[in-house]
């Protein structure tokens, strides 16, 4: 027979006889192999987790990783597995508080738990550490430990994974560990860690914490003169220590203060500001305790070494205000679901989202309490819209939604109080009682419907909200009536003049509606310019428009010829620099002139489409024009009443000088028409007319048309009547859908300038007050959109739709938005509170929650010291918490004979950890050796 070799995979195993820690020690392996951890001593891939079972329990390996860069060897580490490495790394002793890394100083690592299989097991191809929940992690007994231990030891030793292993203990952080040396090395590592009551007073200090590891290591008293033969200059040998001193400041709690209301200096810088700019003095901000409740201080001593110090239990001259390296970690609390703004922006976005189902059909006043809503335009309103009528069972249903306890006497009074102006102040100015928005299309932050908006947010409920309006708009109408200027409403050409004491007869301007802000403030603006123009305007000149009437027939000639031998009428003044073309004797005059006929967004977006729609027909131009130029028609009226004989040519040099083109007083003149060239000059080509009998130019023919008319006799190109009687027809139509949608953006306008000067010298909040800004105004602009989109005929459901999300997206983000600056405002001030005089780099740091600051400033450690250490003191108080970290390297063992392949022992590491607080120490070891 042929000796054929068995195939070994076809082998029968028989594995009855295999018991729980072999599969367990089998299991480990297979799960080494699965995280590609085989011939590594390091691990970039995690964290990983996977539960394992032995025999009724199970437990759970979890594979910690580290961001740490690739590590390096040198000629005297080029034996060291990376844990060995990572003892050696001196940086990593400050790692985070009570974690394996503080502990004992590695970076990459496995950690076995005891898993409660109550809470479920997670599917096992998923070893996502997110699957898990650590909250059904225990610790491992300890009579169970140290053959746990082994275990790992094993699965380690056979997959050649040179990683550090630990076994989680029943203890607070208590655990036991170890390190294979590998298949080409022979320095293992072992893991441990206590915790005592005490220790003798001679192990309380680094002397006696370096006496103590000096001779665990079993290394001779002067080891740093017999270290200073042996070879290798790239790695230091001998003792050396990482010192580190904790400091805490605690802010007092409000139970200590026993007050309902705990005192709040921490928020008084900024109330004052809010208080001398008008427009936010009632504005309620952040949280009432401050958000600081505690600094933790941290000194350190990063590299000593014998004869560098002195610390026994007679003396030490470790200093902590000389410690070379301070950090200072803050610690805020704050419910950021509960601060004022933020909550009061959310439910005004929520009320908006939910009044999107009621639509356009709906009046405010249906919405408002009965007593507020009777309104005879309502009636008629429903009565003529049957949509209209079924929605008042709509708005009572809605304004259910959210109840109030707030009375309809209490509404009125409120509402009042915003039509009081405050007698005029000398300190007021422009940028303290109104401001202009950071956001387009927005509102006057300050005036009139920015403090509607800061009113109505405050009520709770949308009936109550309503309420507001509805009271609102009847004390507009009483404004109209007794012919009073709107309080809190900007006049002057830019609309920032301070309205309080102000005559509407003194001839001061009244801004027109300002197309990039918001339709509502247009509106107000020009029911302004409404009780404005209706003072100012004479008797005289409202019963002299039969006159103007008749003396608008162009075809009386005798008339004509009689107004052209009459004076000069309506004169504002003369210009001595301009004469007439016809009598170069005669100056020309300047007219008195009507005012534009001012225009709000909508109304000139409407007169755009009739003009749009009127067609391309001979009769629809001329109509157009007539449209067009009702305004020049006005001047040239005025003007010819103002300069009795002039010419087309006369009035385009006052009206239009761009259009004159004069010449050289030595050019020939002999083309010279009287009509568009003259001696003097001729008509730019837009003017110029070269059918004199016929003219066919709209200026000239308007110019012929035009009768001498003085603009006090002229029919008014703007009734303030009737405009008046328009805004109030949008107010009182207005939806509640309309009313938050420009309460939106009012509350906007005003929150993105709400903070623009508080702690603005902090980077972190200037950088988010800046996406405040932003946020807000995408906000309004999705806001229009949808505002526009809605009032649309030809809006498909879908686009509606979509543009509803976009508009709940933005505001979300600009609710966000402003959390975020109104926790950092509150963590600012708390600081600055806290740290008065501290630099802008350090209040930077903390506020924007960085875990720890390095200080370096002597100024700012000064500050911090004043603060940790009260002068009272004289000097530092005593530590919260001292830790020390002990490194020895050291060839092992130290007085054998030499190793015969290198012609000396290897060098290894090992590590000593102590943390002493008030009623406990505890130690971590990290113990090296060779074996044989």
């Amino acid at each position: 027979m042929l000796d054929v070799e068995e195939d070994p995979t076809c082998r029968f195993v028989d594995f009855t006889n295999e018991t729980d820690w072999e599969r367990f020690i089998a299991g480990l392996e297979e799960t080494l192999r699965a995280w590609v951890l085989v011939e590594k001593g390091a691990a970039s891939d995690g964290p990983k987790a996977r539960v394992l079972p032995l025999q009724q329990r199970h437990y759970l390996l979890v594979l910690h990783t580290d961001d740490a860069p690739a590590p390096t060897w040198t000629d005297a580490t080029r034996h060291f597995t990376p844990t060995m490495l990572a003892l050696a790394n001196a940086s990593l002793d400050a790692g985070d508080t009570r974690s394996i890394q503080r502990y004992f100083g590695v970076e990459s690592h496995l950690v076995l738990h005891q898993f409660n299989a109550a809470f479920g097991l997670p599917d096992a191809d998923d070893d996502t550490i997110a699957s898990i929940s650590m909250d059904a992690t225990l610790g491992v007994m300890d009579h169970d430990a140290r053959t746990l231990l082994s275990s790992l030891i094993v699965a380690l030793g056979n997959c050649n994974c040179t990683l550090p292993v630990f076994v989680r203990l029943g203890g607070d952080a208590q655990y036991l560990g170890a390190a294979v040396p590998g298949a080409h090395g022979n320095i293992a590592l072992q893991f441990e860690t206590a915790t005592v009551p005490e220790v003798p007073p001679a192990q309380q200090c680094l002397q006696g914490l370096m006496d103590f590891f000096q001779a665990k290591l079993q290394l001779p008293s002067n080891v740093d003169e017999a270290m200073r033969d042996v070879p290798g200059n790239d790695l230091r040998l001998g003792l050396s220590a990482a010192v580190g001193f904790a400091y805490a400041w605690h802010a007092r709690s409000p139970s200590i203060l026993h007050e309902e209301d705990p005192a709040t200096p921490w928020r008084d810088p900024i109330d004052a500001q809010l208080r001398r700019n008008l427009p936010f003095q009632a504005v309620v901000w952040g949280p009432r305790l401050s958000p600081l409740r505690h600094l933790h201080l941290a000194v350190r001593w990063p590299a000593l070494r014998e004869g560098m110090f002195v610390d026994n239990v007679v003396h030490s001259s470790l200093d902590p205000v000389m410690a070379p390296e301070w950090s200072v970690s803050p610690t805020c609390q704050m419910d950021q679901d509960a601060l004022p703004l933020t909550t009061m922006l959310r439910q005004l976005v929520q009320a908006f989202q939910q009044l999107r189902q009621a639509g356009h059909a709906m009046l405010v006043s249906e919405m408002a309490p009965s007593t507020l809503g009777d309104n005879p335009l309502v009636t008629r309103y429903q009565e003529s819209v049957p949509a209209a009528r079924a929605a008042v069972a709509i708005g009572a249903a809605i304004g259910s939604w959210v109840s109030s306890t707030m009375s309809v006497e209490s509404v009125r009074d409120l509402v009042a109080n915003l039509f009081t102006t405050p007698p005029n102040d000398v300190d007021v100015t422009a940028s303290s009682w109104c401001t202009l928005p950071k956001v387009r299309h927005g509102v006057v932050v300050g005036q009139l419907v920015s403090r509607l908006a800061m009113l109505l947010v405050h009520q709770q409920g949308i009936n109550m909200k309503c309420a507001v309006w509805v009271e609102f708009v009847r004390l507009l109408r009483e404004t109209w009536t007794t012919q009073l200027l709107l309080p809190w409403t900007g006049i002057g050409v830019d609309g920032l003049l301070h309205p309080a004491d102000v005559d509407p007869l003194d001839g001061v301007s009244m801004p027109t509606p300002d197309f990039h802000l918001n339709l509502l403030h247009q509106k107000l603006q020009m029911l302004n310019i409404c009780i404005a123009r209706r003072v100012r305007s004479p008797l005289s000149r409202r019963q002299s428009r039969a006159t103007s009437d008749v003396g608008s027939d162009d075809s009386d000639d005798e008339y004509f010829d009689s107004l052209q031998e009459s004076p000069a009428v309506g004169v504002l003044r003369r210009m001595n620099d301009m004469q007439s073309l016809s009598d170069p004797t005669q100056c020309l005059n300047i007219p008195k002139t009507q005012d534009p006929a001012p225009l709000t967004e909508d109304a000139a977006k409407q007169q755009q489409d009739i003009l749009a729609n009127l067609g391309v027909s001979a009769e629809s131009t001329l109509l157009r024009q007539q449209i067009q130029s009702s305004s020049m028609i006005s001047d040239m009226q005025a003007f010819k009443a103002a300069n009795p004989g002039t010419c087309l040519a006369d009035f385009i040099r006052w009206y239009s000088p761009r259009d004159w083109l004069p010449r050289d007083p030595l050019d020939d003149a002999s083309d010279a028409d009287g009509v568009s060239r003259f001696r003097q000059g001729q008509l730019s080509a837009r003017m110029h007319e070269a059918n004199v009998d016929a003219p066919t130019n709209v200026w000239h023919r308007l110019w012929a048309t035009a009768a001498p008319l003085p603009a006090e006799k002229q029919r008014s190109l703007f009734d303030p009547v009737l405009e008046a009687e328009k805004v109030f027809d949008y107010l009182d139509t207005m939806s509640p859908r309309g009313l938050f949608y420009h309460m939106l953006v009012a509350t906007l306008s005003s929150l993105s300038v709400l903070f623009a000067h508080c702690h603005d010298d902090l980077p972190v909040v200037a950088a988010a007050n800046a996406l405040l800004q932003d946020a807000c105004d995408k906000a309004v602009s999705a806001l229009d959109d949808e505002a526009i989109e809605s009032d649309g005929k030809s809006t498909t459901d879908d686009e509606r739709l979509v543009l509803s999300a976009l508009t709940d997206d933005a505001m979300e983000k600009a609710v966000l938005a402003l959390q975020r600056v109104e926790v950092l405002v509150a963590s600012a001030a708390s600081v600055s509170h806290v740290l008065d005089g501290a630099s802008i780099a350090l209040r930077n740091a903390l506020t924007s929650g960085t875990s720890s600051v390095r200080v370096t400033s002597p100024s700012d450690r000064a500050v911090l010291g004043s603060v940790l250490w009260p002068p009272a003191l004289g000097k530092p108080s005593n530590p919260d918490q001292r830790e020390y970290v002990l490194h020895g390297v050291a060839p092992r063992p130290f007085y054998n004979a030499t190793d015969d392949r290198s012609g000396r022992h290897p060098v290894i590491v090992s590590r000593l950890y102590a943390l002493f607080e008030e009623h406990s120490v505890r130690f971590a070891t990290a113990m090296a050796d060779t074996e044989f």
